[in-house]
């Protein structure tokens, strides 16, 4: 449960599962950017440690996108399991030539505190004395299935609000919920990623020293 609960947490962000041969499973693939590796080292590591990958660390690489703007990132990959088709198949839809990720119609429940923590810690970010987390890749249905997700199993209320040019959706957490929220996943963080909570990181006890699964980090 809690590496499917972590591999939940991690498909709304960026990361994605890809189907292999036909018959011989899935595999999961995590990337991040580089100024969040010791979030992506400590992943690496949760998988290594529980025989889900090889124990080589990521390695900073870097893509030419456009108009000549090079973006550095880490990414690695599992091994490939039979056991991860079933969530590729709730993710993924085959749309002509390739598979798109979906969020499924009903995932709470395999969507944990631990979830969230994961997803907040890879989306999640504070700009002035609001808590967002930002959503791409989405369609506004899909979001608003997310919301209502939080708000029926966690009591975390919501707004959806439009971002800049061409980057999708934000979702706020509204004032009164940030506590809620603080008190879920904090003892599931990274110490060094507490400050995506803003203020209210202070007032919900005291600074984070476990990390999933309870392992001291």
């Amino acid at each position: 449960m809690e590496i499917i609960s972590i591999i939940f947490g991690t498909l709304l962000g960026d990361s994605h599962l890809e189907k292999r041969n036909p018959g011989n499973g899935s595999r999961f693939i995590f990337k991040l950017c580089n100024n969040n590796v010791e979030y992506l080292m400590w992943f690496h590591k949760f998988f290594y440690l529980r025989g889900y990958c090889n124990s080589t660390k990521p390695k900073l690489k870097h893509l030419i996108k456009k108009k000549n703007k090079v973006f550095f990132h880490y990414s690695f990959h599992t091994y490939t399991f039979g056991s991860f088709n079933w969530i590729h198949d709730i993710f993924y839809k085959w749309d002509s030539k390739q598979f798109i990720k979906i969020i499924p119609h009903d995932f709470s429940s395999y969507f944990s505190p631990l979830s969230l923590a994961i997803w907040f810690m890879n989306d999640g970010y504070i700009r002035g004395n609001s808590v967002r987390i930002a959503i791409n890749g989405w369609n506004l249905d899909e979001i608003k299935e997310i919301c209502n997700m939080l708000s029926g199993k966690y009591h975390i209320m919501t707004t959806i609000q439009k971002g800049a040019k061409n980057t999708g959706y934000n979702i706020y957490i509204e004032k009164n919920s940030i506590e809620t929220l603080t008190k879920l996943i904090k003892p599931y963080m990274i110490e060094s990623l507490t400050y995506k909570l803003g203020p209210a990181r202070y007032t919900c006890g005291a600074p984070a020293t476990k990390v999933a699964g309870g392992k001291n980090h």
